[in-house]
């Protein structure tokens, strides 16, 4: 809950703004599950890796491992601008 004081917005204290419509909690159930049967893997790259992407298979590598994937989806959100 915001509150606007001379024409800006200002957070209340102690007040939590998470947006769990961004996510909605049943494909957040669905990717759990996914992930706990071994369908799909989600891996924490970091900032030093290398991502090849062919017409078949997209290569990630990075400094200790490499991962070759049929399916890859893109979850790595927005660079800083």
């Amino acid at each position: 809950m915001n509150s606007t004081i001379n024409g800006s917005v200002k957070a209340l204290p102690g007040f939590s703004s998470d947006n769990y419509a961004a996510i909605p909690s049943e494909s957040i159930r669905r990717l759990l599950a996914l992930r706990e049967a071994g369908i799909i893997h989600i891996l924490a790259l970091g900032e030093d890796y290398e991502m090849e992407i062919n017409e078949s298979r997209t290569v990630l590598k990075t400094e200790d491992n490499s991962y070759s994937f049929d399916v890859f989806i893109d979850a790595r959100g927005q660079r800083p601008a």
